[in-house]
């Protein structure tokens, strides 16, 4: 009888222990490769976003905004993410976390 009421509690358990791995794996970015290298940006608000670094055509940066360019084509058919810094030295480090990211992903292929 133990073990009937032992059966009962872990199925009672069962849908939270699943609910609860989904929640952990949403809030886990996903990994990427090469051609799939994915960057979570700063977002306002309760939107989060992520950038394919593949899609980079260039980065730019002053003392006051970090620039990403991406999507590009022809007659300016790309976008553009401004990111507001401080300091120069914020936006370097910004530089140097999608460095990372693309570093990572490149050791996924």
């Amino acid at each position: 009888m133990g073990g009937t009421r032992l059966a009962a509690a872990a199925l009672a358990l069962w849908p939270w222990a699943i609910s609860s791995a989904v929640a952990e794996q949403a809030d886990t970015p996903p990994t990427g490769s090469n051609s799939f290298c994915i960057f979570e940006l700063p977002s306002a608000g309760n939107k989060r976003v992520w950038l394919n670094l593949e899609v980079v055509q260039y980065v730019e940066l002053d003392s006051h905004e970090f620039r990403i360019y991406y999507g590009g084509g022809n007659l300016g058919s790309g976008h553009v993410f401004r990111l507001p810094i401080s300091a120069r030295q914020e936006g370097l480090a910004f530089l140097r976390r999608m460095e990372a990211a693309a570093v990572q992903c490149s050791r996924n292929e």
